[in-house]
């Protein structure tokens, strides 16, 4: 219902909409400490100062978005004080996304279909403010700022690959250097050729079993081997058309 709702409002309108409390807000039964009314307001100006200095409400260029993603995602981890167990629960974010956050939430991801079960908004793993933390909680804040959407998309959303975070980590240091070493090719389409590689591993490799040190030379070598193969291809390929 508030979906349906915010698909009517502009992203200025949907201001009207942020609150900090709702009539179906609960807590958990057993929890020792519970979130105040203040500690929200706190949270949703810091989200909010930051998409005003990023040109709030005005729509959003591929730039800002990236900006946004990275910075906010350190909003996320700093100010939530989530435990995993509770950014696993898509009501945390329901709530988050469409009670305190809905202008921001519609800014990010406008739902141009005005889709009543928007994914982005609603509060499971594709969640705009959801995939945010968890991509700083496992990738950590000096790498997640590196890697841009799509590149945290193809390591995010595998979650045979992802569900190990040092397995994460390991691809985004990986996918940073192979970068620096083609700086003519799109480090997106590097990085789906490295990850399509590296899955081919999952039914034999115990990536559990590594340390971290040999697990980061492991995948940087898969995904070495994974860049030149994709590099030769294209070059093949380029070739065959002129």
């Amino acid at each position: 219902e508030i979906i349906k709702e915010l698909n009517t409002k502009s992203v200025t309108e949907a201001s009207d909409l942020a609150s900090v409390t709702h009539t179906a807000a609960y807590f958990y039964a057993t929890a020792a400490q519970t979130v105040s009314a203040r500690q929200l307001r706190e949270f949703r100006e810091s989200a909010m100062a930051l998409a005003v200095e990023l040109g709030f409400p005005a729509a959003l260029n591929p730039t800002r978005a990236r900006q946004f993603d990275q910075r906010l995602s350190w909003i996320l981890s700093q100010r939530l004080e989530l435990i995993p167990a509770e950014a696993a629960n898509r009501e945390v974010w329901n709530f988050l996304t469409l009670v305190v956050l809905p202008d921001l939430a519609k800014w990010r991801y406008p739902n141009e279909k005005s889709l009543p079960d928007y994914d982005r908004w609603l509060g499971g793993p594709r969640n705009v403010f959801r995939k945010l933390w968890w991509r700083e909680a496992v990738l950590g804040h000096d790498l997640n700022r590196q890697i841009g959407e799509d590149e945290a998309v193809g390591m995010m959303e595998r979650p045979m690959l992802s569900g190990h975070a040092s397995v994460a980590r390991a691809m985004a240091k990986a996918l940073i250097q192979v970068g620096d070493e083609y700086p003519n090719e799109a480090r997106s389409r590097l990085a789906r050729a490295c990850s399509l590689n590296l899955r081919r591993y999952l039914p034999f490799t115990a990536f559990e079993m590594f340390s971290e040190e040999k697990l980061e030379e492991f995948v940087l070598r898969v995904y070495r081997t994974s860049s030149q193969a994709y590099v030769n291809k294209q070059r093949e390929l380029k070739s065959k058309s002129e």
